[in-house]
């Protein structure tokens, strides 16, 4: 049995929960405190979804398998586990449906579905969701 850390946070606008992750992953240094930086060490592999959900231009299955061999009944977890079974019916071709330019043939709900699920089916350690209910 696999066992993953979810961190997800929710709080007021400007309030720093992007910036928590950014310095997570070491995009932001901290300040020194009596001439010792502190540091940030993460045990394990991390799945990222920022606020803003991206989608490259091609089809949903491409966009959830990002260029990693395909594994029918981890697909249909990841499908599964982010609720994207309406999705994929509301959609012509369902998942061979071709993603436009910057997901403009998506809603944002549908744009974070795809998101969560390629986090999902990358199968990592820790997963960290940047106001997802957004």
């Amino acid at each position: 049995m696999k066992i993953f850390i979810l961190l997800t946070i929710f709080y007021s606008v400007g309030s720093g929960k992007s910036s928590l992750f950014h310095a997570l992953f070491g995009e932001m240094k901290p300040e020194k405190e009596n001439g010792v930086a502190p540091s940030i060490e993460i045990n394990g592999n991390v799945a990222y979804l920022s606020q803003k959900p991206w989608v490259i231009n091609d089809t949903v299955k491409n966009n959830i398998l990002f260029e990693r061999p395909y594994d029918a009944e981890a697909y249909k977890e990841a499908i599964r586990g982010s609720c994207l079974e309406q999705d994929l019916k509301s959609l012509i071709k369902r998942d061979d449906t071709e993603i436009g330019e910057k997901g403009v043939n998506l809603s944002g709900g549908q744009k974070s579905r795809i998101a969560l699920a390629r986090a999902i089916y990358a199968n990592k350690d820790i997963y960290l969701l940047d106001d997802p209910l957004r």
